[in-house]
């Protein structure tokens, strides 16, 4: 007989299963560079993808890995003080953390290939032969509606029952 979760053990077998997944080394935890796209001329879309980035962070800190979001960073800092949007003023700090890391990881969100930001941070990566892979995240909701899920998740602990997380990464080739 099938045991029926209630929403709590929903939360517990699902960090659970965030640990068992990724093996991470805790001595020497991989350096992950967490690209994710950003600009849009919608600034509620760059909300939706900072807060995204965010969860996706936090998510893969549970798990083990040590992780730089520039989105996260970035976002968060433009919410105290008037610094440009544009990938030109970013570009030098982001590649000093791409040097930093071990793998770059870049996330498929709406748009990810269109990217220009994504892209040049991309060619970097190769450059200097990092290990690149992409997290595919699956939702069963579009991306505004997850970021609410987001929002509520802290406050209440858990995602509601609308939401089917299904996170995977790749070795890209």
């Amino acid at each position: 007989m099938e045991k029926i979760l209630y929403p709590e053990e929903k939360q517990v077998q699902w960090r659970e299963q965030v640990l068992r997944k990724f093996q991470v080394e805790q001595e020497h935890p991989t350096k992950i560079y967490l690209a994710t796209p950003y600009t849009h001329e919608r600034l509620a879309v760059m909300d939706m993808r900072a807060i995204i980035a965010s969860f996706l962070a936090a998510y893969f800190t549970e798990a083990g890995f040590c992780v730089y979001s520039p989105i996260l960073v970035g976002h968060t800092m433009l919410k105290y003080i008037e610094l440009p949007h544009n990938y030109e003023f970013w570009e030098t700090r982001d590649k000093q953390f791409i040097q930093w890391c071990n793998e770059f990881w870049m996330v498929k969100l709406d748009d990810w290939g269109e990217s220009t930001g994504m892209a040049r941070e991309l060619t970097y990566a190769r450059i200097l032969g990092k290990t690149l892979k992409t997290v595919d995240i699956s939702t069963g909701m579009d991306e505004r509606d997850f970021s609410r899920e987001c929002i509520f998740l802290k406050t209440r602990g858990k995602f509601s029952e609308k939401v089917n997380l299904n996170i995977s990464v790749k070795e890209l080739v």
